[in-house]
């Protein structure tokens, strides 16, 4: 008790000094947050389009993954990889877009907003871009029971944010798109490669065939032979299914590899318009105002006791 009438009539012969100290405290807080650079926040949330994107293997996509990246996983979960890959970021850094209505390369504005001393090796300076953008400008999460992937782009210009996050969507699209197209070309490729090797599989039993009803004109007379005849037959009756059906499959394919402008993202939420402003936080700096402007009363009193 004796502790608690001690701080109150500490604060009440002191609350001129207090009521000072917090506004000078507000000031200061204002003027750091007019003056201090912004950061604001682009989010898009996508899933992929269709099935088949989600059976594509991690392999048609390993020269956009990193290392160790393993094979099982499929579709959505391998978005956020690609998104921060090296390679990716290289493709991104390439494309233009507007600023005060004029263009710049997305690498260029990256550049510039490092606020670093720019490097005369193109690679050095494509790699600090590199480790800058996943380190500070981009974040995307994996909800595995639905599905959906969340993209966070941050920026100093909102304008900007909805624009990188725009063309990291596109990118990611058309990759997906002609790995897609890639995959229908391989299984193509190997349709066809089957289909020529049924064919001279069925050539060959044909022959067979006909060799053997040459040679056994009476072989109804024979039972080991109408076996062995019932036998050729049913492998070219079979040979026959499989030819008719990977030529089924190749017109599928074709059809397939045909359609224009595959979409294998659904974007559940595009780029906001007006993206939040997340930084500096107004409320973290009223109460860090709060709580100095508390604490320097205290050290001032302190040091005039120790006097």
């Amino acid at each position: 008790m004796e502790l608690l009438k001690s701080i109150k009539s500490f604060l009440i012969n002191n609350k001129k000094l207090f009521l000072r100290s917090f506004l000078f405290c507000q000031i200061l807080g204002l003027i750091y947050f007019s003056q201090t650079e912004k950061t604001f926040e682009s989010r898009a949330q996508i899933m992929s389009a269709n099935a088949e994107s989600n059976a594509l293997s991690l392999s048609s996509f390993s020269s956009f993954l990193p290392m160790g990246i393993g094979g099982e996983s499929k579709g959505p979960q391998i978005f956020s990889s690609m998104i921060k890959s090296e390679t990716f970021f290289n493709e991104l850094s390439k494309i233009e877009i507007g600023v005060d209505d004029s263009g710049v390369l997305i690498f260029d504005y990256i550049s510039n907003y490092r606020n670093e001393t720019s490097s005369d090796n193109l690679q050095l300076e494509r790699y600090r871009n590199y480790k800058f953008f996943l380190e500070n400008m981009i974040s995307v999460r994996h909800d595995k029971l639905t599905g959906i992937v969340t993209v966070n782009l941050y920026s100093d210009n909102f304008q900007l944010s909805n624009q990188i996050l725009t063309s990291i969507l596109n990118l990611l699209n058309d990759k997906l798109s002609q790995f897609s197209l890639n995959a229908k070309t391989s299984k193509k490729d190997f349709i066809l490669s089957r289909i020529y090797g049924i064919e001279e599989e069925l050539k060959e039993l044909e022959n067979d065939y006909t060799k053997f009803l040459k040679e056994n004109k009476n072989f109804a007379l024979s039972p080991s032979l109408t076996v062995l005849k019932q036998r050729l037959e049913r492998k070219i009756s079979i040979k026959g299914d499989v030819l008719s059906q990977l030529a089924t499959e190749l017109e599928i394919n074709r059809i397939e590899e045909t359609r224009e402008n595959q979409v294998s993202l659904d974007i559940i939420e595009y780029p906001t318009i007006k993206p939040m402003k997340i930084a500096p936080s107004r409320t973290i700096i009223f109460v860090l105002a709060a709580l100095i402007s508390t604490i320097i009363p205290i050290i001032i009193k302190f040091k005039e006791i120790s006097r």
